[in-house]
Parts: structure tokens; C-alpha cells; sequence
């Protein structure tokens, strides 16, 4: 387990996590944080107070920033995260360039093996 801390910073102010929490990794405390800046958006939209200019800094134990994640972010998630045909159709086209580049290792590498061979053959010839 890592501890994690969640810093709240607003517009001229910010207040420091003195406790954190205990989490199994990074992608728990994101996943922490984006719910916890919905439910303090929710209250802050019930007090007439905008919430999009807040943001969670979360640090690990000693202190350095792990990510920051703005209540915008989570509030408006259609407006700053891609959909999943997006990330679906990234995903595959780095699969196909990965396969594109070991085809061109492996080629490349028959092509070295094979001068490495011409080059021992013409050596003991010398």
C-alpha cells in the first residue's frame, strides 16, 4: 500500500491533506480523487460556489506530485476525456505500428545474420 495525500487548491488558497490515505496504487488515488471532487462539487453547487476553478493535488509520502486533477475535469468529462471508439481506434493503431516495426526487425535482423555469413566466409578466404 502507498500513501497518498489530496491537496485542495482554489483560486488564491489551497489546503493541505495533513492525514492521506492508504491506496494500493496511483490509478486507486485517481480514481479516489474523481470521486471525491464530484461530491465536493455537488455541495459547492448547492452553495451557489463554482467548482471548476478546484483541483485535487495529490502527492505521495514524501511529498512529490503524483497528478492533479481539476473538478472541471471531472464535472465535464465529455468536454476533456476521449471516448472509448477514440481510445479503441489509438489502441489499434498502435498495435499495427508495433507490428509494423517487428516485421521490420526481424528482416533487418535476417539481413545482418545473412552479411554477418558473407563477411566470416570472405574472412577465412583472406
Amino acid at each position: 500500500m502507498a500513501h497518498y495525500f489530496f491537496n485542495l487548491l482554489a483560486p488564491g488558497q489551497s489546503s493541505r491533506d495533513e492525514i492521506g490515505t492508504d491506496l494500493p496504487n496511483a490509478e486507486a488515488a485517481y480514481l479516489q480523487a474523481c470521486d471525491t471532487a464530484l461530491e465536493l462539487s455537488f455541495e459547492m453547487l448547492r452553495e451557489r460556489q463554482d467548482p471548476s476553478r478546484h483541483a485535487f493535488e495529490v502527492t505521495d509520502a514524501e511529498g512529490q506530485v503524483v497528478f492533479e486533477i481539476p473538478f472541471a475535469e471531472v464535472t465535464r468529462p465529455k468536454d476533456h476525456r476521449p471516448r472509448f471508439t477514440e481510445i479503441h481506434a489509438s489502441i489499434q493503431r498502435n498495435q499495427e505500428r508495433a507490428s509494423r516495426a517487428v516485421s521490420e526487425l526481424k528482416t533487418n535482423f535476417s539481413r545482418t545474420q545473412s552479411l554477418l555469413g558473407s563477411t566470416r566466409a570472405l574472412l577465412t578466404r583472406i
